[in-house]
């Protein structure tokens, strides 16, 4: 449907060099080269890859036929960490050593993804940037991130959350979430997520390496694709909580033009301006199996829950 194609156009960031899945170098470009050359390439955005790995998966990239290189989706995001101002310098010689060509668009790093906790760590970061790699910067949000969300804006960055992590504390509430996303809204921030958005809807699973007894609440990537429209249009707080934490499959309604939940709607303008603007992408270390979940969903095969991926 148009709907879903407007919700997830671009919107999976393949991430699979990270556990869950984690998978070796190799097979992590081989697997995005073949769901770029696949029926579903529309919903995937860029490719995930650490700094401190760029050179190993650069001699993957070059081991690859022509033929799976200069189609022009190898869009690359790199994760940097303390020595920003020689990370920026190998992104640079990267993006020039893939000249382009009349009839080729070679890979290129558009992205760099930095995690801060202060409004002086995103300054300083900012004036080293160039203009034509876009910073996202990670932010804790257990605490009021106004601060930082602006930040971000004025420098014509996007903000990043964590939703999903090894611990159940890492994993942030539905207020926590809502709350970050009214903010980036009203910054008029985009921003994107990463971290356990394996599944469609909200559930509630013991994360990997939890030694408590307590369950912990996952995510899920439509609660926040659907709330990031409503967020946009002016969604009471109390509402978004709700929407962060609806598990019922049924409450979501798809049409070709509009998706509904529980008295909301959002029309397919309203759905690509949310993508636009709000909510941008999101990370996970799988790509077939997340859309495989949300067929089942939409076609109601599961009971309108989501079968888990551990």
């Amino acid at each position: 449907m148009k709907s879903t194609r407007a919700l997830l156009h671009r919107v999976f960031d393949y991430a699979g060099l990270f556990p869950p899945a984690q998978w070796k170098m190799t097979e992590a470009v081989e697997k995005f080269a073949g769901y770029l050359a696949g029926p579903d390439a529309w919903a995937l955005g860029r490719f995930i890859v650490p700094m401190a790995r760029l050179p190993e998966f650069e001699q993957a990239l070059r081991d690859l036929p022509a033929e799976s290189l200069f189609g022009g989706g190898w869009r690359l995001s790199v994760l940097g960490g303390p020595d920003l101002r020689n990370e920026i310098r190998a992104v640079m010689d990267f993006n020039a050593s893939w000249p382009e060509g009349d009839d080729r668009r070679p890979p290129r790093i558009d992205t760099i993804e930095l995690r801060i906790s202060t409004v002086r760590e995103i300054e300083q970061a900012a004036e080293l940037i160039p203009p034509d790699l876009r910073a996202c910067f990670e932010m804790l949000v257990h605490t009021d991130p106004r601060a930082l969300v602006e930040a971000a804006g004025r420098a014509g960055a996007c903000a990043k959350v964590r939703t999903g992590g090894f611990y159940a504390e890492m994993i942030p509430s539905s207020e926590d979430l809502a709350r970050f996303m009214e903010c980036c809204r009203d910054c008029r921030v985009p921003f994107k997520a990463a971290g356990g958005l394996h599944n469609p809807l909200r559930r509630t699973h013991p994360p990997a390496g939890n030694n408590a007894s307590a369950a912990a609440p996952l995510h899920g990537f439509l609660n926040l694709l659907v709330g990031a429209a409503l967020c946009r249009l002016g969604a009471e707080h109390g509402a978004l909580v709700a929407l962060l934490e609806e598990e019922e499959g049924r409450a979501f309604l798809f049409a070709d033009e509009d998706v509904s939940w529980r008295g909301w709607r959002a029309t397919l303008p309203q759905l690509r301006e949310a993508r636009e603007r709000l909510m941008i992408s999101f990370s996970s270390c799988w790509f077939a199996e997340p859309l495989a979940s949300l067929r089942a969903l939409l076609s109601g095969k599961n009971g309108g829950g989501s079968p888990p991926l551990q």
